[in-house]
C-alpha cells in the first residue's frame, strides 16, 4: 500500500453541489502529508482495494451488504490520530463521531437515483405488484424516507410510505426496496378503495360490474408521483417577540415538516411532505395545526413548536420525481413545478406567456360574457359560480390591453386566432358589464366601472361604444365629493373608496381624457389627485400601484400645465415619490438562490419586511411592480439612463418570476380538468387557488412590458 494513502482525509461535505444540483458526499482534503501519489491516483488505489476484499455482514441497523474498510486501511487511519486511543480493532462506524473517517458504502442521493426507482416503480403499477427482486438494486446513503402517491385522472387513487431502519448519515439503504414497501402500501390501498367504491355504487343502485376494477385493470391507468425525503434539519426557535415566527423558518410547499415530542413520548413523529401539501392546497399554518393534531397537541401548541421545551420541529428537502400525465416524461419537480433557468426573459419569452395567459383568461368567459369565479385544481370546481363584477372587467380590461399591445405582431401570425378570440370575449364582456351596471337597482361599482371605461377607450375596436364611454365618465364623475375622493356609494354620507379604488377611478379619467379633453375629467382628476396624495407617506402608496403611476403620467401627457409653478412643483412632488417607490421596489426584488429555499422566487418582489435568512415570499403582486418598473424604462419623468440596463433586466427577471407562478402542464399532476387550469398564475408558490385578478394583472403587465420593449427597439 502506498504511503501516500495516510495523507488522504476524506470528509463529507455537504455543502457542495455538482451541476445537476445533488449533494456531493466527499471532499479531498491535503492534511500536510509529503509529496506522494497524485490524489486522483490515490483514490482510485483506495477504491480499488476496497472492491477487492469481500463483503462482511453488516448489523441489524443497517440494511445495504458492502465492502468493508481494510483493516491495514483501518490502521494506518488510527496511527494518523495522535491524541486517540489505539483503533485498530474497533469498527469504523463505532468510532466517535469526532474521529468518524466517511464511509465508501454507497453514493449520496441524488435525481439519478430516483429515476433509476420510478423506472422500476411505474413497471410494477402497471403490473399491479412489486417484485423487488427483478429490479436493480440502489444502494444510497442519505435518504429520510419514501412517499408513493398513485393517481388516476389527477384523482388520488392509494399513498404510502416507507423509512429506512437508521437516520444515520452513513446508513446505506437500497431505494429499490424502500420505493418498493411503499408502492405495496399504495396499490394495497388502491385496491382497498375500488372496493369500497364498488360497495357503495351497489347500495346506492348504480349500474356497477359484478366484481370490483381489478389492480390489473386500474394499474396501468395510473401515474406515479415519488418523493424521497433527505436533508433533514432541526429548526430551533428563538425569537420572543412573536408567537408564529416558526413560520419564517421553512419554505412553504419547499421544504417538509416532521413534528415530535422531545423523547418521543407520543410514539412516531407527524409528516408534511411538501409536494402532497401543494397538491392538497395545504396552507403553510394549517400544515402546522395538522402536524399538532397527529401527535396530539392542541392547536395553541404552535406557539411552542421548535423551542425549549415544546415540540421538536424538523425541516427536510424532497427530490419529488412525477409523470404529469401520459403523454409527458417523468419530470423532477420543485415545489410542484419545473424550476425554470434564473435568467431574465427576452421579448420572445414574454410574447409566449403572454398568449398563454390570455388563452387561460379567455377560457374563463363563457358565452353570454359572465365568468366563473376562481378555480380550485384540488376540489375540481370554480367558487363562487360566478365572478364578482370588477373581476369580470379586470379580465376585460386586460384582454384589450393585450390586443392593443400585440395586435401588429400577432395580426396574420400563428396567434391570429387568439387575437380574434380575444376581441370578441372583450366586446361580449363590455355587454355583459354595463348592462349590469346600468340596472338601477345595481349596487355601485367604482372599480368595475373604471376598468371597464379604461377596456372602451383603448380598444380600436370599440370605438362604436362612445355612448357607454359617456355614460361610465359620468357615473365616476357623479361619485367625488366635494372634498376630491371617490365615494363608494351614491349618497354624499357613502364611505370613500379604499386607496387602490381611487387610484383606479383617476386611472380611468386620465385614459377617458386623452380622446375627450373633457374640462370636467381634469377638475374632478385634479382633486382626487390631491386628496390621494394626501393620505398616506408615498412609499406607502403602494397599495395605490400601479394605477396611481398610470394615471398621473397619462395626465401629465395629456395635459401638462403650461407655465404653473405651483402645477409644476406638485408635479416634482410626485415624481419625487414615485422615484422613492421605484427604488424601494428595485431593492426587495430577488435575484439570487436565497440561503433558505428554492431559486424559484428569483425575479419576484419580496415586499414584506424580512431577516437575510428568512424564506423569502414574492407572490403575484410582482406583476405589480413590473408595471412601473416598465414604466420607467420610457418615460421621462421616471427615466435614468444609468440605471436603463440593469431595470430591463429586473424586468426580465420579474417575467420569469410571473412564468414560475404560471400553471403549465408539468404542474398538473394532481389535477382532474387540466383545461381549466393550465396558463393561471396563482398567488403564491404554494397555493395552487387561481383567481381571476392575478391573472389578469399579469397580462396587464406583460403587455406593458412588451410595448415598452418595442419602444426601446425603435431608434
Amino acid at each position: 500500500m502506498p504511503k501516500s494513502l495516510q495523507c488522504i482525509d476524506l470528509q463529507p461535505n455537504p455543502a457542495r453541489r455538482d451541476g445537476g444540483g445533488s449533494r456531493r458526499l466527499w471532499s479531498e482534503r491535503n492534511t500536510g502529508c509529503r509529496p506522494g501519489w497524485p490524489v486522483g491516483l490515490t483514490l482510485l488505489v483506495l477504491l480499488a482495494t476496497l472492491l477487492a476484499v469481500p463483503g462482511e455482514t453488516l448489523g441489524q441497523d443497517e440494511t445495504f451488504v458492502g465492502p468493508p474498510i481494510p483493516d491495514a486501511v483501518r490502521k494506518k487511519l488510527a496511527e494518523r490520530a495522535a491524541s486517540r486511543e489505539a483503533l485498530a480493532s474497533a469498527r469504523l462506524k463505532d468510532l466517535p463521531a469526532d474521529d468518524r473517517v466517511a464511509p465508501l458504502k454507497a453514493p449520496l442521493l441524488d435525481r439519478s437515483h430516483v429515476e433509476s426507482v420510478f423506472r422500476s416503480a411505474e413497471s410494477w403499477v402497471k403490473a399491479g405488484r412489486v417484485d423487488v427482486a427483478s429490479a436493480p438494486h440502489v444502494p444510497v446513503s442519505g435518504v429520510l424516507a419514501v412517499r408513493v402517491t398513485l393517481r388516476w385522472l389527477g384523482k388520488t387513487m392509494g399513498a404510502g410510505e416507507s423509512y429506512p431502519i437508521s437516520e444515520r448519515p452513513e446508513q446505506v439503504s437500497d431505494l429499490t426496496m424502500l420505493t418498493g414497501s411503499a408502492i405495496r402500501q399504495a396499490l394495497e390501498s388502491t385496491r382497498k378503495m375500488l372496493i369500497e367504491r364498488h360497495k357503495r355504487a351497489k347500495e346506492q343502485g348504480l349500474r356497477v360490474t359484478e366484481k370490483p376494477l381489478g389492480l390489473d385493470r386500474v394499474g396501468p391507468l395510473m401515474l406515479v408521483d415519488i418523493q424521497v425525503a433527505h436533508g433533514v434539519e432541526a429548526v430551533r426557535v428563538t425569537e420572543n417577540k412573536d408567537d408564529l415566527a416558526v413560520m419564517d423558518h421553512f419554505a412553504p410547499g419547499y421544504h417538509g415538516l416532521r413534528l415530535s415530542h422531545l423523547n418521543n413520548r407520543q410514539g412516531k413523529p407527524a409528516w408534511m411532505w411538501p409536494a402532497t401539501a401543494i397538491a392538497s392546497n395545504i396552507k403553510p399554518h394549517s400544515q402546522l395545526i395538522r402536524l399538532l393534531a397527529e401527535i396530539g397537541e392542541d392547536h395553541e401548541a404552535i406557539k411552542a413548536i421548535g423551542r425549549a421545551g415544546g415540540p421538536k420541529f424538523e425541516r427536510f428537502e424532497v427530490i419529488h420525481m412525477v409523470r404529469p400525465s401520459r403523454d409527458l416524461p417523468r419530470t423532477v419537480l420543485t415545489r410542484g413545478h419545473e424550476l425554470i433557468p434564473p435568467q431574465p426573459f427576452n421579448g420572445t419569452d414574454i410574447a409566449g406567456m403572454s398568449n398563454s395567459l390570455a388563452k387561460h383568461v379567455i377560457r374563463r368567459f363563457r358565452e353570454d360574457g359572465s365568468m366563473a369565479g376562481t378555480y380550485l385544481p384540488t376540489a375540481d370546481r370554480f367558487e363562487p359560480e360566478n365572478a364578482e363584477m370588477a373581476d369580470v372587467a379586470m379580465a376585460v380590461y386586460a384582454l384589450a390591453r393585450y390586443s392593443k399591445a400585440f395586435a401588429s405582431a400577432d395580426a396574420s401570425g400563428p396567434n391570429a386566432s387568439a387575437m380574434f378570440k380575444a376581441q370578441q370575449t372583450v366586446r361580449r364582456g363590455v355587454r355583459f358589464i354595463i348592462s349590469h351596471l346600468r340596472d338601477p337597482n345595481a349596487r355601485p361599482n367604482a372599480a368595475a366601472a373604471s376598468l371597464l371605461l379604461m377596456a372602451i377607450v383603448e380598444s380600436p375596436e370599440l370605438v362604436d361604444q362612445k355612448a357607454d364611454r359617456d355614460w361610465l365618465i359620468n357615473e365616476l364623475l357623479s361619485r367625488q365629493a366635494q372634498n376630491g375622493a371617490f365615494l363608494g356609494g351614491r349618497g354624499a354620507q357613502s364611505p370613500p373608496l379604499n386607496n387602490r379604488t381611487q387610484a383606479l377611478v383617476l386611472a380611468a379619467l386620465a385614459t377617458a381624457y386623452g380622446p375627450t379633453a373633457d374640462a370636467r375629467i381634469a377638475r374632478a382628476f385634479d382633486g382626487g389627485s390631491k386628496w390621494l396624495w394626501a393620505q398616506v407617506d408615498p412609499l406607502v402608496l403602494i397599495e395605490a400601484t400601479p394605477w396611481l403611476s398610470i394615471a398621473e403620467l397619462r395626465m401629465r401627457k395629456h395635459a401638462a400645465p403650461d407655465g404653473d409653478a405651483a402645477a409644476n412643483e406638485q408635479w416634482e412632488a410626485k415624481v419625487k415619490g414615485f422615484r422613492s417607490l421605484l427604488g424601494a421596489m428595485r431593492s426587495r426584488q430577488v435575484r439570487a438562490t436565497p440561503s433558505v429555499g428554492p431559486g424559484d422566487v428569483i425575479g419576484g418582489f419580496d415586499l414584506t419586511s424580512r431577516t437575510v435568512d428568512t424564506p423569502p415570499r414574492p407572490d403575484w403582486r410582482t406583476s405589480e411592480s413590473l408595471i412601473l418598473l416598465s414604466q420607467s424604462l420610457r418615460e421621462s419623468a421616471l427615466k435614468d439612463d444609468k440605471q436603463q440596463v440593469s431595470r430591463l433586466l429586473q424586468c426580465g427577471l420579474a417575467a420569469r418570476f410571473l412564468a414560475q407562478l404560471m400553471m403549465e402542464p408539468s404542474a398538473c399532476y394532481y389535477v382532474r380538468s387540466v383545461t381549466d387550469a393550465q396558463g393561471g398564475i396563482r398567488e403564491m408558490l404554494w397555493r395552487n387557488e387561481l383567481h381571476i385578478e392575478p391573472s389578469a394583472m399579469g397580462l396587464i403587465a406583460l403587455s406593458e412590458l412588451h410595448e415598452t420593449l418595442g419602444g426601446l427597439e425603435r431608434p
